[in-house]
Protein backbone atom coordinates (compact mmCIF):
# COMPACT_ATOMS: atom_id res chain seq x y z
CA UNK A 1 0.00 0.00 0.00
CA UNK A 2 1.35 3.24 -0.99
CA UNK A 3 1.57 5.80 2.04
CA UNK A 4 2.46 9.49 2.43
CA UNK A 5 3.47 11.97 5.18
CA UNK A 6 0.89 14.95 5.55
CA UNK A 7 0.59 17.03 8.59
CA UNK A 8 3.35 15.06 10.94
CA UNK A 9 1.11 11.51 10.35
CA UNK A 10 1.84 9.08 8.13
CA UNK A 11 -1.43 7.93 5.99
CA UNK A 12 -2.42 4.89 3.86
CA UNK A 13 -3.51 6.06 0.07
CA UNK A 14 -7.05 4.31 -0.35
CA UNK A 15 -7.28 1.98 -3.71
CA UNK A 16 -9.21 -0.61 -5.61
CA UNK A 17 -12.50 -0.63 -7.61
CA UNK A 18 -16.15 -0.67 -6.54
CA UNK A 19 -15.24 0.18 -2.93
CA UNK A 20 -17.18 2.36 -0.62
CA UNK A 21 -18.45 4.65 0.34
CA UNK A 22 -20.86 5.20 -3.12
CA UNK A 23 -19.26 2.08 -4.79
CA UNK A 24 -16.59 4.05 -6.69
CA UNK A 25 -12.48 3.37 -7.89
CA UNK A 26 -10.06 4.91 -5.71
CA UNK A 27 -6.78 5.51 -6.95
CA UNK A 28 -2.88 6.07 -5.24
CA UNK A 29 -2.11 8.80 -8.18
CA UNK A 30 -4.73 10.99 -7.08
CA UNK A 31 -3.23 12.09 -3.88
CA UNK A 32 0.13 14.09 -3.11
CA UNK A 33 1.40 16.02 -0.80
CA UNK A 34 3.28 19.50 -2.83
CA UNK A 35 6.44 21.19 -1.29
CA UNK A 36 4.30 23.69 0.51
CA UNK A 37 3.09 20.71 2.73
CA UNK A 38 -0.52 21.07 1.23
CA UNK A 39 -2.15 18.08 0.53
CA UNK A 40 -4.05 17.82 -2.81
CA UNK A 41 -6.88 14.98 -3.28
CA UNK A 42 -8.20 14.43 -7.08
CA UNK A 43 -11.18 13.02 -8.70
CA UNK A 44 -10.39 12.62 -12.35
CA UNK A 45 -11.34 10.01 -15.15
CA UNK A 46 -9.40 7.47 -16.73
CA UNK A 47 -10.49 5.21 -20.21
CA UNK A 48 -14.13 5.94 -18.86
CA UNK A 49 -14.01 5.73 -15.15
CA UNK A 50 -13.82 7.84 -12.54
CA UNK A 51 -11.30 7.77 -9.97
CA UNK A 52 -11.52 9.30 -6.08
CA UNK A 53 -9.08 9.65 -3.33
CA UNK A 54 -8.94 8.97 0.24
CA UNK A 55 -6.68 8.78 2.71
CA UNK A 56 -6.83 7.09 6.21
CA UNK A 57 -4.43 7.39 9.38
CA UNK A 58 -1.35 4.15 10.26
CA UNK A 59 -2.08 5.05 13.60
CA UNK A 60 -5.07 5.27 15.55
CA UNK A 61 -6.88 8.50 16.99
CA UNK A 62 -6.40 10.35 20.70
CA UNK A 63 -9.07 12.25 22.07
CA UNK A 64 -8.93 15.75 21.63
CA UNK A 65 -9.39 18.62 19.30
CA UNK A 66 -8.21 17.52 15.62
CA UNK A 67 -8.62 21.13 13.33
CA UNK A 68 -8.69 21.26 9.49
CA UNK A 69 -7.36 24.05 7.55
CA UNK A 70 -9.36 23.50 4.10
CA UNK A 71 -7.92 25.66 1.08
CA UNK A 72 -10.71 25.13 -1.40
CA UNK A 73 -14.29 26.43 -1.29
CA UNK A 74 -16.28 23.38 -0.80
CA UNK A 75 -19.34 24.70 -1.96
CA UNK A 76 -18.75 25.94 -5.32
CA UNK A 77 -18.07 21.69 -5.63
CA UNK A 78 -19.74 19.66 -8.43
CA UNK A 79 -24.08 18.53 -7.05
CA UNK A 80 -22.15 14.93 -7.05
CA UNK A 81 -18.86 15.32 -5.26
CA UNK A 82 -18.11 14.86 -1.38
CA UNK A 83 -15.53 16.31 0.76
CA UNK A 84 -15.44 14.12 3.97
CA UNK A 85 -13.37 14.89 7.26
CA UNK A 86 -14.20 12.12 9.71
CA UNK A 87 -13.10 10.07 12.63
CA UNK A 88 -14.05 5.98 11.54
CA UNK A 89 -14.31 2.70 13.67
CA UNK A 90 -16.88 1.08 11.78
CA UNK A 91 -20.30 2.47 9.71
CA UNK A 92 -22.16 2.88 13.65
CA UNK A 93 -19.09 4.40 15.15
CA UNK A 94 -18.39 7.24 13.15
CA UNK A 95 -17.67 11.30 13.26
CA UNK A 96 -18.16 13.32 10.22
CA UNK A 97 -18.17 16.27 8.64
CA UNK A 98 -19.19 16.43 5.51
CA UNK A 99 -19.22 18.99 2.00
CA UNK A 100 -22.26 18.26 -0.57
CA UNK A 101 -23.80 20.27 -2.38
CA UNK A 102 -23.19 23.22 -0.94
CA UNK A 103 -24.64 21.79 2.38
CA UNK A 104 -22.24 21.06 5.35
CA UNK A 105 -23.23 18.38 7.22
CA UNK A 106 -22.29 17.30 10.85
CA UNK A 107 -23.01 13.36 12.07
CA UNK A 108 -22.01 11.37 14.64
CA UNK A 109 -23.58 7.79 13.01
CA UNK A 110 -25.74 6.39 13.21
CA UNK A 111 -28.09 9.66 14.23
CA UNK A 112 -29.33 12.16 11.29
CA UNK A 113 -26.81 14.89 10.23
CA UNK A 114 -26.79 18.54 11.28
CA UNK A 115 -27.26 20.42 8.13
CA UNK A 116 -26.53 24.04 7.15
CA UNK A 117 -25.09 26.24 4.21
CA UNK A 118 -21.61 28.15 5.42
CA UNK A 119 -21.95 30.60 2.52
CA UNK A 120 -18.09 31.16 2.75
CA UNK A 121 -15.93 34.72 2.36
CA UNK A 122 -13.46 33.03 -0.06
CA UNK A 123 -11.56 29.58 -0.63
CA UNK A 124 -10.61 28.99 2.84
CA UNK A 125 -12.04 27.67 6.01
CA UNK A 126 -11.47 26.00 9.16
CA UNK A 127 -13.23 22.98 10.46
CA UNK A 128 -12.63 21.26 13.89
CA UNK A 129 -13.90 18.45 15.58
CA UNK A 130 -14.06 17.95 19.46
CA UNK A 131 -13.68 14.26 20.84
CA UNK A 132 -13.95 12.93 24.09
CA UNK A 133 -15.80 9.72 25.17
CA UNK A 134 -18.46 12.37 26.77
CA UNK A 135 -18.17 14.79 24.59
CA UNK A 136 -18.30 15.41 20.38
CA UNK A 137 -18.64 19.01 19.38
CA UNK A 138 -18.01 20.86 15.79
CA UNK A 139 -17.42 24.43 14.93
CA UNK A 140 -16.84 25.84 11.20
CA UNK A 141 -14.79 29.15 10.91
CA UNK A 142 -14.17 31.31 7.65
CA UNK A 143 -10.50 31.86 6.89
CA UNK A 144 -7.95 29.94 8.72
CA UNK A 145 -8.23 30.59 12.24
CA UNK A 146 -10.67 30.72 15.13
CA UNK A 147 -11.56 34.22 15.21
CA UNK A 148 -15.63 34.41 17.33
CA UNK A 149 -16.53 36.87 14.89
CA UNK A 150 -15.78 34.09 11.97
CA UNK A 151 -17.35 31.86 13.63
CA UNK A 152 -20.17 29.96 11.32
CA UNK A 153 -21.63 26.85 13.23
CA UNK A 154 -21.04 25.37 16.27
CA UNK A 155 -22.74 21.90 17.25
CA UNK A 156 -22.64 19.49 20.40
CA UNK A 157 -23.57 16.24 19.24
CA UNK A 158 -25.28 13.34 20.98
CA UNK A 159 -22.70 11.56 23.00
CA UNK A 160 -24.53 8.16 23.49
CA UNK A 161 -22.10 6.87 20.68
CA UNK A 162 -18.81 5.65 21.59
CA UNK A 163 -16.11 5.48 19.52
CA UNK A 164 -12.96 3.70 20.60
CA UNK A 165 -9.83 5.94 20.01
CA UNK A 166 -8.02 2.37 20.11
CA UNK A 167 -9.58 1.33 16.80
CA UNK A 168 -10.85 4.57 15.14
CA UNK A 169 -8.57 6.40 12.58
CA UNK A 170 -8.57 9.66 10.69
CA UNK A 171 -10.06 9.71 7.24
CA UNK A 172 -9.83 12.39 4.35
CA UNK A 173 -12.02 11.54 1.21
CA UNK A 174 -12.95 13.39 -1.91
CA UNK A 175 -15.29 10.80 -3.59
CA UNK A 176 -18.47 10.67 -5.74
CA UNK A 177 -22.46 10.05 -4.40
CA UNK A 178 -23.67 7.04 -5.14
CA UNK A 179 -20.51 6.80 -7.88
CA UNK A 180 -22.37 9.47 -9.98
CA UNK A 181 -19.92 11.33 -12.72
CA UNK A 182 -19.09 14.94 -12.11
CA UNK A 183 -19.18 17.26 -14.77
CA UNK A 184 -15.53 17.66 -14.86
CA UNK A 185 -12.37 16.64 -12.68
CA UNK A 186 -11.82 18.29 -10.02
CA UNK A 187 -9.31 18.73 -6.93
CA UNK A 188 -9.54 19.61 -3.19
CA UNK A 189 -6.47 21.33 -1.34
CA UNK A 190 -5.98 20.54 2.43
CA UNK A 191 -3.75 23.29 4.20
CA UNK A 192 -2.74 21.17 7.56
CA UNK A 193 -4.39 19.71 10.69
CA UNK A 194 -3.35 20.13 13.87
CA UNK A 195 -4.40 18.07 16.80
CA UNK A 196 -4.18 19.40 19.89
CA UNK A 197 -5.69 17.89 23.36
CA UNK A 198 -7.15 21.00 25.49
CA UNK A 199 -8.88 21.23 28.54
CA UNK A 200 -12.46 19.38 28.59
CA UNK A 201 -14.20 22.74 26.30
CA UNK A 202 -17.44 22.69 24.03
Amino acid sequence: MKTIIFSGQKWIIKSGNGKGPGSNNWNENNVYVDRAGNLHLRINKIDDKWYCAEIITEDPIRYGEYDFYVSSNVELSDKNIVVGLFIYENDKKEIDIEFHNKETLYTVQPHKPKRFKMNLQGDYSTHTILFYSDLISFKSYHGHGFRSDLLIKKWISPTDILVNPKTAHLHINFWLKNGKSPKKEAEIIIKKIVYSNPERRC
